[in-house]
């Protein structure tokens, strides 16, 4: 678990680097909302080919080698980024990137939650996920810096490269037990009703996610007139909130034994409130609710992993998992291509309230469905 936790720090610093960016990036190269909306979505909506199939071969082959896989072909969207300028050919560098991210985190999460000790499954599941947010975190600051300086060709070329360096070292993970299932079984067990209502409340959730990736930054920008690194150091706080959050969280539910719904229900209310109220003029107080939407965002996070782990059996998480997933992709990029055009004519205020309103109705319609776990 320890090798995973540095390998998947160091892909979502790299990652986080350069995320949030490729908005303001085909912006300056004069694309339009609809163009900027589409791309996107394809990086989003990409992995819908390959989420289900990466958590089933997760489940029948070494996990490790779907890990090199995906942080080769990583390595190839960024140099995509740096050699193509059409957007015919930022088409296929989005589905290699969105693909390749896909088959990264699903294999990822898949050996997270088959490494997993269940007398420590709170704790052990928001280090993961905690590790990776901070340093998400630390990648956008540094990021934002280099693209003040005008090095983004830099920064990309120097994230390809240790995209192909953690590659190799992703073979030096353990392996997990492989099994063969029959797809009819995972059928069988995700169609269970708690299953699929866990699935509908935390997709109208990740709505809000494809908001974010498109809107967020040019939002800062047009709201507050912030640059690039300005950005950076407004998100950076929120996130070492989301970071101690989501590890702690994960601690209280393990010594506690505290409902893992109504800790993800209050997750959901309090990013919902927190995203509503980061919209107004007051950049300390934008900051703050900011902060407060991150704690319920890091709540929301380790409550779903330890989800996961309690809905499915180990031997056939990968596929399962992936499965849950897939919906939440599917809402993310709804919520992409929708409120990137909202705030074109508009204003980036109304897809981040928008984006705040799915938060809160999920948080209803847990408190509504609560019963059938």
């Amino acid at each position: 678990m320890k090798r995973l936790n540095i390998l998947n720090c160091l892909m979502k610093f790299f990652q986080g680097s350069i995320f949030f960016y490729p908005a303001l990036l085909l912006k300056e190269l004069h694309f339009g909302g609809w163009e900027i909306g589409i791309l996107l979505s394809i990086y989003s909506l990409t992995p819908l080919l390959f989420s289900i199939p990466a958590g089933v071969l997760n489940d029948r082959v070494n996990s490790r080698f779907l890990i090199t896989l995906a942080l080769a072909g990583y390595s190839l969207f960024y140099c995509g980024l740096i050699f193509f300028k059409s957007f015919h050919g930022l088409i296929a560098v989005f589905i290699i990137g969105g693909a390749s991210a896909n088959f990264f985190n699903v294999s990822v999460q898949a050996l997270a939650l088959k490494f997993v000790d269940d007398r420590e499954r709170g704790r052990s599941l928001g280090f993961f996920q905690g590790m990776a947010y901070l340093s998400y975190a630390l990648g956008l600051v540094g990021g934002g810096f280099m693209m003040t300086s005008h090095q983004l060709v830099a920064l990309l070329a120097l994230s390809a490269a240790a995209n192909l360096f953690l590659a190799v070292y992703a073979l030096f993970l353990g392996s997990s037990t492989l099994v063969s299932i029959n797809m009819l079984e995972y059928l069988q067990d995700f169609r269970r009703p708690r299953v699929l209502i866990f699935c509908l409340v935390y997709s109208v959730f990740a709505i809000h996610w494809g908001s974010e990736a498109s809107t967020l930054f040019l939002f800062l920008e047009g709201h507050f007139g912030f640059t690039k690194f300005q950005s950076g150091l407004y998100m950076l706080a929120p996130l070492i909130v989301l970071t101690i959050t989501t590890i702690m969280a994960g601690k209280v539910m393990d010594r506690n034994h505290i409902d893992t719904w109504k800790i993800m229900e209050t997750g959901f209310f309090a990013s919902g409130l927190g995203m509503i109220l980061m919209v107004n003029h007051n950049v300390y107080l934008s900051a703050s609710m900011r902060m407060v939407h991150e704690f319920g965002d890091g709540i929301a996070a380790v409550a779903f992993l330890v989800g996961l782990s309690r809905l499915f059996r180990s031997d056939r998480i990968g596929g399962l998992s992936s499965a849950a997933t897939f919906t939440n992709i599917i809402a993310s990029s709804m919520g992409a291509l929708i409120f990137s055009k909202v705030g074109e004519v508009t204003s980036y205020s109304v897809p981040v309230i928008c984006a705040g309103i799915s938060a809160l109705l999920a948080s209803f319609l847990l408190y509504r469905f609560r019963a059938s776990f």
